[in-house]
């Protein structure tokens, strides 16, 4: 049953709190292998009164104009074709080598492996990078040469990728 904490200043609506409750549940859930029910989050609210950071309280710093949030700002889409003889092995390769390798590299964010479900021997794969800059190293490095290269002695076909920017419906917020 794991337990996640936040702690964050106070003053965030209830449906923000809902969207990180459920979004916090399901990573840990995917990631631990617990059932999303098992997942507890609980939100602590604190005033920037108290709050420090280094030498000075929250309530007391200097505001310097807009903050900058980093966040997925570009993915990889590819579509997979698999046998289904082979496919237990290129699950195993993908969870066992080709994600950890991938979550070494700078900017990386997550990857999500779907199966269209009219589309037999076939998977739809979304990897987000914090930049498409970062998703270019990735692509021109050895690294992804040589987990390319081992997916290929499973896989029937190439992926077919391409790239796409993260479109944040929420930007229009203050």
């Amino acid at each position: 049953m794991p337990i996640v904490e936040v702690t964050m200043f106070e003053g965030r609506d209830e449906e923000t709190k809902a969207r990180l409750t459920r979004e916090v549940a399901a990573v840990v859930s995917e990631v631990t292998q617990n059932s999303l029910n098992d997942v507890h989050v609980l939100i602590k609210e604190m005033e920037p009164v108290n709050w420090g950071k280094g030498l000075t309280l929250a309530s007391r710093r200097e505001r310097t104009g807009d903050r900058v949030i980093s966040r997925p700002e570009y993915a990889s889409v590819s579509r997979i074709q698999y046998n289904a003889e082979t496919e237990d092995d290129y699950l195993k390769l993908r969870s066992e080598v080709i994600n950890p390798g991938m979550a070494t590299q700078p900017g990386f964010v997550d990857c999500l492996l779907l199966r269209p479900t009219e589309k037999d021997n076939e998977y739809l794969l979304v990897i987000r990078w914090l930049t498409q800059a970062d998703a270019d190293a990735y692509r021109n490095s050895d690294m992804h040469e040589n987990l390319r290269k081992q997916a290929m002695s499973i896989l029937p076909h190439p992926l077919e990728s391409y790239g796409a920017h993260i479109v944040h419906a929420d930007r229009a917020k203050a």
